[in-house]
């Protein structure tokens, strides 16, 4: 994923909905994929296999 979903504004008083959750998870994951591919710049090989 090479654009990073916004941040939840989380506010006192909002109505919960599932959109949020799965906002903040999709989120989570892009930042830690960015951050391992931060970590190792050079890496080489397979990254992602589909048939």
């Amino acid at each position: 994923m090479s654009v990073r979903p916004d941040v939840v504004c989380w506010y006192e008083g909002m109505q919960l909905l599932p959109q949020h959750f799965q906002l903040q998870g999709l989120r989570a994951e892009a930042m830690a994929a960015h951050l391992a591919r931060a970590a190792n710049p050079w890496y080489w090989g397979v990254s992602q296999l589909s048939w």
